[in-house]
């Protein structure tokens, strides 16, 4: 257990640097975030500083009352654990459909992109060599599958809790009876090629 506290206190943020040497940034490092220049709406903790110290009970009691704004109080009350489902767009393509093009699938619900997935891929000849890639010239040859998942369930909260902000209607809930017809109309995906250069 200790040494995974540490892994997660000291553990190098990939790709992040903190300096052009390549330290990496770590947990622990940016545990303080406020020290970036950084905060969340909701921890504005220099509002309640009353003669030089914090009012820690109205900073909570702000917090809290911010939360239930966001979040609405008792929604997930109103269904007891394990009546909720959660949703997800599951995305299966070709991964040479474009001929070893990189390229996204985004999903959207209405008009709003919720996620994409990415296909990491690059020609066959941009791999190097003289000869390319025989796996990948396989895989193109044999029509390689690969799949990706979106979650959904966010956004649609976001839509149930937001009614008339969406030109596909309202969400009645996040039961599968309303949510099927609701993403039968409004869930669409476009592909979009990612153009890179090759050196």
């Amino acid at each position: 257990m200790g040494m995974l506290i540490a892994y997660w206190l000291f553990g190098k943020l990939s790709p992040f640097h903190t300096n052009s040497e390549g330290t990496y940034y770590t947990s622990n490092k940016c545990r303080e975030w406020t020290q970036y220049g950084y905060t969340y709406p909701e921890l504005q903790r220099w509002k309640f500083v009353v003669d030089g110290k914090v009012d820690e009970e109205a900073y909570k009691d702000d917090i809290r009352t911010r939360l239930n704004e966001l979040y609405r109080p008792g929604y997930i009350n109103r269904y007891r654990l394990g009546e909720l489902d959660d949703y997800v767009v599951n995305v299966k393509y070709e991964r040479f459909a474009l001929k070893g093009e990189a390229f996204t699938v985004q999903i959207y619900i209405d008009q709003n992109e919720v996620g994409q997935v990415y296909n990491f891929s690059s020609p066959l000849r941009a791999i190097g060599g003289p000869v390319p890639c025989e796996n990948c010239q396989e895989q193109q040859n044999n029509h390689a599958v690969a799949t990706g998942e979106v979650p959904i369930t966010a956004a649609l909260l976001h839509i149930h809790k937001n009614p008339g902000q969406y030109s596909s209607g309202n969400l009645a809930s996040l039961r599968t009876q309303d949510v099927k017809p609701y993403l039968r109309k409004s869930l669409n995906w476009k592909v979009i090629k990612v153009c890179v250069k090759y050196s």
